[in-house]
């Protein structure tokens, strides 16, 4: 993994970092939230939605999500690297920022998340 560290070898979280992971904890709870609340609505009230599974899928898919994310950044990276035209390296550079911003798109009439995490990584 990426890992950043100072100038005497120990590994530096920063901030902004953590904010970023907290405001992620807090969507991934949001959006497990909703689709808890609908498959409740569906099923059998006899039949308990696995609360934890749902967590335990929305946080696997995130990470295969983000792990797309990255070789993709990475390609872009090396094409960064073997541009020789000042346009070429702009626009490669507003193409890395448009995916690291980039956020799947969750479908709410869908009854689960796993597709559209699915659509939204085949890069």
């Amino acid at each position: 993994g990426l890992t950043v560290k100072d100038s005497r070898g120990f590994c530096v979280m920063y901030d902004s970092a953590l904010d970023d992971f907290k405001n992620l904890d807090r969507e991934l709870l949001l959006a497990a939230s909703f689709y808890v609340r609908k498959a409740e609505q569906k099923t059998d009230s006899s039949l308990p939605v696995d609360r934890y599974g749902v967590l335990y899928d929305l946080w696997s898919e995130e990470a295969v999500y983000l792990e797309s994310k990255a070789q993709l950044i990475g390609c872009y990276m090396e094409a960064f690297q073997n541009a020789f035209a000042r346009r070429e390296k702009t626009r490669l550079s507003r193409l890395v920022s448009e995916v690291i911003f980039r956020k799947p798109k969750l479908d709410p009439s869908a009854d689960h998340f796993v597709t559209s995490f699915r659509e939204e990584s085949n890069c």
